[in-house]
């Protein structure tokens, strides 16, 4: 299944996931505190992929987490513009989601 208008959703261990809906990224992700909103949920065979359009991040404490995380990934130093924000894959448990 895949979903990718406004409003579409689809239930994830008891958690409701909706495109358009605001999403913070959590202590589970790399992205660890940002945020942003969800753009396309894809159920596939091994699981729920929710692609995510994440804004950049203006609190330090994030960006710092952020750039150390990527930086360790790569194995180099890693600013925050040279990492990517859009469309993003993040799993359930990767989200936090954000009530209106």
């Amino acid at each position: 299944m895949f979903l990718n208008k406004i409003g579409e959703g689809m239930e994830v261990d008891g958690i409701t996931y909706t495109v358009g809906q605001r999403i913070t990224a959590n202590k589970n992700s790399d992205y660890d505190g940002a945020t942003g909103i969800i753009i396309e949920i894809s159920d596939e065979e091994d699981g729920v992929d929710i692609y995510c359009d994440l804004e950049r991040p203006t609190d330090p404490e994030v960006i710092a987490r952020i750039e150390k995380r990527f930086s360790y990934i790569y194995d180099e130093p890693r600013t925050l513009d040279e990492i990517t924000f859009d469309e993003i894959v993040l799993q359930p448990d990767e989200i936090d989601t954000e009530k209106d």
